[in-house]
Order: C-alpha cells, then sequence, then structure tokens
C-alpha cells in the first residue's frame, strides 16, 4: 500500500480492466441504489413506529447509505479501483 492508503495498481492495470471497471461501476451502482430505496421504503412504512421515528430512521439510513455510495464510487481512479470494488460487494 503506497503512502497515501491506496493501491499501487496502476501500472499493473490494463486498459480493458479499466473499461470493464468502469462499466460494472454503473451496474452496481443502480443496485446498490435500488437496494438503499428498498431499504428506505421498508423503514418509511414501518406502522409499529411514530412518523417521526420513521423520519429519523430515514434519515439515518440515507446517511449510512450515502457513506457507503460514496466511498464505493466517489471520484474513481485507478489508483482507487480494488478499494471501491471492495466497497462495491454487499457485506
Amino acid at each position: 500500500m503506497s503512502l497515501c492508503g491506496e493501491w499501487p495498481v496502476t501500472r499493473d492495470l490494463s486498459e480493458s480492466d479499466w473499461t470493464l471497471f468502469r462499466q460494472l461501476r454503473e451496474v452496481a451502482l443502480e443496485r446498490l441504489c435500488k437496494r438503499a430505496l428498498e431499504e428506505v421504503a421498508l423503514v418509511a412504512r414501518d406502522a409499529r413506529r411514530t412518523y417521526h421515528e420513521r423520519y429519523l430512521n430515514v434519515f439515518r439510513l440515507l446517511k449510512e447509505q450515502d457513506r457507503e455510495l460514496a466511498n464505493a464510487f466517489n471520484d474513481p481512479r485507478r489508483s482507487r479501483m480494488i478499494r471501491q470494488l471492495a466497497a462495491m460487494h454487499p457485506a
């Protein structure tokens, strides 16, 4: 790992790998956003909670999901590709 916390993969990364990553990135982004919205819908419909509790839970969930999406998708670079691929994989 480099001093900046990124894997030194840029010199070993082929153009076809980078192109494939960019295509995969778009598919993964759609899937993760769909999953996040489905989770939000479940939380918002939880009739056991008050509307205020639901709102707070949706807000917390969106903040958490936004952090996860940012780690996986913001500022794609070859040097971050491995870390971003790992962040795209569901836990």
